[in-house]
């Protein structure tokens, strides 16, 4: 059985490796993306089960390339959790996701409990022994 596969788009290039470590460990098959330029093309030749995107990016911002994903056919029904340490009111950040189509939100700093509870929630659990990609 293969890994889920999830794509981390993420300028903070420690955080996302962080990310990715514990995400590997946890049994997915992740794949970084480093700048937001590349995000739909890099999504598009993955294809992805979903998408962790930062919304603090250099242009074009994360709320930008979740709408241009959302848009894409091909990968519109990719589910994408926007992850932001804005200071924001949670309404707000929840309309604004809603929004641009993102299907769930979470804040930085997060635990990764929390964050696998949202992945498992959209994506499912990862099979133990789950071979790669």
């Amino acid at each position: 059985m293969e890994k889920k596969k999830i794509l981390i788009i993420d300028d903070e290039v420690n955080l996302a490796d962080l990310v990715k470590a514990r995400l590997e460990f946890n049994n997915f098959y992740v794949i970084p993306c480093y700048t937001s330029s590349r995000a739909l093309e890099i999504a598009l030749r993955e294809n992805p089960d979903l998408i962790l995107l930062d919304v603090m990016m250099p242009d074009p911002d994360g709320y930008e390339v979740c709408k241009s994903l959302k848009a894409d056919k091909a990968t519109s029904t990719i589910p994408i959790i926007l992850f932001t340490a804005k200071e924001q009111q949670t309404q707000d950040l929840r309309d604004k996701c809603l929004e641009v189509g993102a299907d769930d939100y979470i804040l930085k700093p997060y635990g990764q409990a929390k964050l696998l509870a949202k992945i498992n929630k959209l994506i499912g659990t990862p099979k133990k022994g789950a071979g790669k990609k």
